[in-house]
C-alpha cells in the first residue's frame, strides 16, 4: 500500500468509528438552519436589538425599593417581583421615562436641596468655630501679658467664645 492510500484508508476508519459523518452533517445542517434565520431578522429589520427597555435588572429592582420606602413598610417581595414592580412604576407612573424615575426614587440621584442647605450650614459652621479657635488664641496671647482689669476682661471674653466654642462643637458632633 502507498503512504497517501494508508492515510485515507486510516482516516476513513477513525471517521466511521467516531460517527463523525453524522455528527457533521447535523452541525453542516444546524448551521445552514442559522443561516437563514438569521437572513429572516436582517430582512424583518431585527439585526440591532431594541435597548430601549434594556436596562438591567438591578436598575428596576432599585426603583421598586426606593418607591415601596416610600411607604415606610416592610414588605416581602423577592427581587423577580421587585423587578416586574419597577417595571410597571417606570411604565404607569413616569410614563416610560426610565431616566426620570431613577433621578426620583433611587438615591443615585445627587444632594436634595435640604441637603445643600444642612452642608452649607456645617461649612459654616466649621468655618465659624475655626474663627472662634483663632481669637480664642490671639485673645490667650494678650491675656498672659495683660495686669490687673485687662486681664479680667480678657478673661470674661475668653470664657464667653468658649461657651460659644462649646456650642459649635456640639452641633458638629450631631452630624
Amino acid at each position: 500500500m502507498k503512504k497517501s492510500a494508508l492515510k485515507e484508508f486510516i482516516r476513513n476508519q477513525i471517521i466511521t468509528e467516531l460517527n463523525i459523518e453524522d455528527e457533521t452533517k447535523a452541525l453542516e445542517d444546524y448551521e445552514t438552519k442559522l443561516d437563514t434565520v438569521i437572513k429572516k431578522k436582517e430582512e424583518a429589520g431585527l439585526t440591532k436589538e431594541d435597548t430601549s427597555d434594556a436596562k438591567d435588572y438591578d436598575t428596576y429592582v432599585a426603583l421598586a425599593q426606593g418607591y415601596l420606602q416610600g411607604f415606610n413598610r416592610p414588605h416581602s417581595l423577592n427581587k423577580d417581583e421587585l423587578e416586574v414592580v419597577g417595571r410597571k412604576i417606570v411604565k404607569q407612573l413616569y410614563k416610560g421615562n426610565i431616566d426620570r424615575a431613577v433621578g426620583e426614587l433611587t438615591e443615585e440621584e445627587g444632594p436634595t436641596k435640604a441637603d445643600i442647605k444642612k452642608t452649607q450650614g456645617l461649612a459654616k459652621t466649621k468655618e465659624d468655630l475655626a474663627r472662634i479657635e483663632r481669637e480664642m488664641k490671639s485673645i490667650a496671647k494678650k491675656w498672659s501679658k495683660a495686669k490687673g482689669e485687662e486681664k479680667e476682661t480678657l478673661l470674661n471674653t475668653l470664657k464667653n467664645k468658649t461657651k460659644i466654642k462649646k456650642e459649635l462643637v456640639k452641633l458638629l458632633d450631631k452630624v
